[in-house]
């Protein structure tokens, strides 16, 4: 993948040539229109953006129905605007329902344990002399001391019922200060409620099926309003000139030619110009059917910048390993590979998850490689470490050490050199990246060769180099300045960079949480392998609760493993990489587009 390149269109036409023009440009559909700023938006274009959302609520709403029948093709009998209503009122009908259901639900909930019952009589004076308390079974023996007139009437494992009769609110040591106000109707109703309200619900949906018909309807005209309000908006967007009109617009270089050639059928002039430093475009992610996923994992975080590079593949990959490392089992990444496996058609019914599918295969695999590379199988070792060695052992605390240190230093070190590629040769910062590279190298292998004197003594070379470098170079030296202010700017860049040597040792640091995570998911799974196999010992109910543990554990452990693997994957992605590479932050390319159905 990479960051397409666009050129800057100026289109040029006679003002009687603007509808004509604009139609044209969004039939083509492959620019993002260059907004005017402080561009207010008026009540006309707010309007249409609320009819258009409006309308997506209401497809959105019946896609949710249980099933849809065919759509109705005969656009002359019925009015669109009367089934628009009838769909919003059904909608707004069923929410009410639903929160008029669950009310329900809430009361019964509250009352099941009083049983059914109703207070007869003049209720209001009544209910005053009956004060319902809900307590914890412990307090049994304190309410037998009661002076007022009580029942218990019902208890479970934890809790008690207890009415107390009373003119006045009770006022005793067990008891608390608040009781509790029970619904008003006795659960025969309220059963009655949720029957009937049920019975609407069904009848509300079953309408929801039949309207289900007018989705290719609805969808068709939300579209034509989000027409209309991009043809409104680009309009305003327009530069007059007297009799003439222009039209700014980013386009992809790849289109630059068919641009051309609509230019002289549509009968309007165009100028090209490649970006200035001033200009801000837009970023376009180019896709690749293989690591489009990672451009995915871009935008969740932020869009780089035009002028930086694409991480997308970067991202597929590291993320990957990531995931690989912190979850260290072969087991639970079986699991993972054949649940996708088994979902992995309908996943792509869904737009995102077909574009995921890609990403969770390699994490798949690489956690598939990685768990028999350290001998992990639901915590069980897959061959015998007395006779043959696993080619990493998990357990050996100064090779894992040095393993994710040494990951975190290679991660860095590509960040710096994707932020040199941004940097031009006539800007000194993307020495002052070498320098940073020569820090992270050398401390690194300083660290490795510690008891080495003549490489230790070469490593610390590299790190005395690189600090010269970065102290040098940290200033942008793109700036205008003279000798003198050029001299000062030096030594105060160069100062204010060396401080973030406590910031490279913190990020190299955060990469142990690879390590330290790996080992904590083979532990649990070792420790549950035992538990179980303790219960197993017992025979007769031990097997069943051997089992019970081994099911629980392993699952409890594999959803951690799996939430671990993608939150700190992440993590060391946008917080530690995005440090370095400093991708900046972009702006998506919205085409000025023609939608249909």
């Amino acid at each position: 993948m990479s960051i397409v390149k666009l050129k800057k269109a100026t289109v040029l036409a006679s003002n009687n040539q603007v509808e004509q023009v604009v139609e044209a440009l969004q039939k083509f559909g492959r620019l993002h229109i260059i907004e005017k700023p402080n561009e207010a938006q008026d009540n006309t274009e707010n309007r249409n953006s609320d009819n258009y959302g409006r309308m997506i609520d209401y497809v959105n709403f019946l896609e949710k129905s249980e099933r849809k029948i065919k759509q109705e093709k005969r656009y002359q009998s019925y009015d669109l605007n009367e089934v628009i209503s009838k769909i919003g009122a059904l909608k707004a009908n069923i929410h009410a329902e639903k929160n008029h259901y669950d009310h329900v639900m809430h009361e019964i909930k509250q009352l099941e344990p009083w049983g059914d019952f109703e207070l007869l009589g003049l209720e209001a004076d009544i209910r005053r002399t009956f004060w319902f308390y809900d307590l914890p079974l412990a307090s049994l023996k304190k309410i037998h001391r009661l002076s007022l007139p009580y029942q218990v009437v019902n208890q479970n494992n934890t809790r008690i019922y207890v009415v107390v009769i009373s003119e006045q609110k009770p006022v005793e040591d067990c008891l608390p200060e608040k009781s509790l106000d029970l619904p008003s109707e006795s659960l025969s109703v309220l059963y009655e409620k949720r029957h009937n309200l049920l019975l609407t619900l069904d009848e509300l949906n079953v309408e929801r099926i039949h309207c289900t018909k007018y989705l290719d309807a609805l969808r068709s005209a939300a579209y034509k309003e989000e027409n209309i309000r991009q043809r409104d908006n680009t309009i305003r967007n327009i530069t007059s000139y007297g009799e003439f009109f222009s039209l700014e617009a980013w386009v992809p270089e790849v289109n630059v030619k068919d641009l051309t050639a609509l230019s002289k059928k549509a009968q309007f002039a165009l100028t090209l110009e490649t970006p200035k430093e001033q200009d801000d475009p837009p970023t376009l992610l180019k896709p690749n059917s293989m690591f489009e996923s990672g451009s995915l994992l871009a935008k969740i975080y932020q869009l780089p910048s035009y002028y930086s590079s694409d991480p997308s593949i970067h991202l597929y990959l590291s993320f990957s390993l990531f995931f690989a490392l912190i979850l260290s089992d072969v087991g639970y990444a079986s699991i993972s590979l054949l649940a996708l496996l088994v979902f992995w058609k309908k996943m792509s019914n869904q737009k995102t998850l077909k574009v995921l599918r890609p990403l969770l295969l390699a994490m798949a695999l690489a956690a598939s490689v990685w768990g028999v590379l350290v001998n992990s199988f639901f915590g069980y070792s897959l061959i015998d470490t007395n006779r043959v060695a696993p080619v990493v052992d998990i357990n050996n605390y100064d090779l894992m050490m040095f393993l994710a240190v040494g990951i975190g230093v290679v991660h860095i070190v590509i960040a710096n050199i994707v932020h040199m590629r941004v940097l031009t040769f006539s800007d000194n910062r993307w020495l002052a990246k070498i320098g940073w590279i020569l820090v992270s190298v050398g401390a690194y292998f300083s660290w490795v060769f510690s008891a080495h004197d003549s490489a230790f003594r070469m490593f610390a070379s590299m790190i005395a180099m690189g600090l010269i470098g970065i102290f040098l170079f940290s200033h942008d030296s793109l700036v205008e300045k003279n000798v003198n202010e050029k001299f000062w700017l030096t030594i105060k860049s160069g100062f204010l960079a060396l401080c973030n040597i406590t910031k490279l040792f913190g990020d190299v640091l955060s990469y142990m949480r690879l390590f330290a995570l790996g080992l904590a998911s083979a532990s649990l799974a070792i420790t549950f392998n035992d538990l179980s196999q303790s219960a197993f010992d017992y025979g007769g109910v031990g097997l069943i609760g051997g089992c019970l543990i081994w099911l629980i554990g392993h699952s409890i452990n594999f959803i951690l493993g799996i939430m671990s693997g993608v939150v700190h994957g992440l993590r060391l992605n946008f917080i530690e990489f995005y440090n370095w590479s400093n991708p900046g932050e972009g702006y998506a390319f919205v085409p000025f587009m023609m939608k249909e159905v």
